[in-house]
């Protein structure tokens, strides 16, 4: 099975605000993350299309470089993630979807084969961050059939919403870096 990948990517001068670093330094973590899981993506041989929605204009055409398609679009996180969600529905013939954060700095490509493998057996479903308490991944066979609810306790809401917990994924499925505490805890 061959997926289409929603990433919605925050611009990087106002990500990662919960780093305790300088704005420079946070922007150039985000910005780095962001082009690892673009590179990860757009090479991924179970990845068909990536549709990237920024409104951040180097983050665009750093995504447009890559081929993904880039909804320009200044919309907050579920917002986001609706749209692109959307235009694959009408663009990309409504297949298999997964929306992959772009803070997700240690994914590799055989954890996210492993972990697409999982979610296409299940159907609707999302991947709990390691708090357990986020989502990293939210999938389900047709992009139209994802809702999403990101934000501070989104596990549960997906989970009430019909998204099946999976949590038997490799770890670096679900670190998605939000403090620096995280780059040491999931780095190990």
């Amino acid at each position: 099975m061959r997926w289409n990948a929603v990433v919605p990517v925050k611009a990087w001068r106002s990500a990662k605000s919960r780093l305790e670093l300088p704005p420079d330094s946070r922007a150039a973590m985000a910005r780095s993350m962001t082009l690892d899981v673009l590179d990860l993506l757009t090479a991924h041989p179970d990845i068909a299309h990536v549709v990237v929605v920024t409104v951040d204009a180097d983050a665009a055409q750093e995504a447009k470089v890559r081929g993904a398609t880039v909804l320009a679009e200044d919309l907050g996180l579920n917002d986001a993630v609706r749209h692109g969600c959307t235009w694959i529905a009408q663009h990309r013939g409504d297949g298999p979807t997964v929306v992959v954060p772009a803070d997700l700095g240690f994914l590799t490509a055989a954890a996210l084969s492993d972990a697409l493998a999982v979610l296409a057996d299940v159907g609707r479903a999302h991947v709990p961050d390691l708090s357990g308490e986020g989502t990293t991944l939210l999938a389900a066979p047709a992009a139209s059939a994802i809702t999403p609810f990101y934000g501070v306790g989104s596990s549960a809401a997906h989970a009430a919403a019909g998204f099946v917990r999976v949590e038997d994924v490799d770890h670096v499925v679900r670190a998605d870096v939000d403090r620096l505490e995280d780059l040491e805890q999931y780095s190990a």
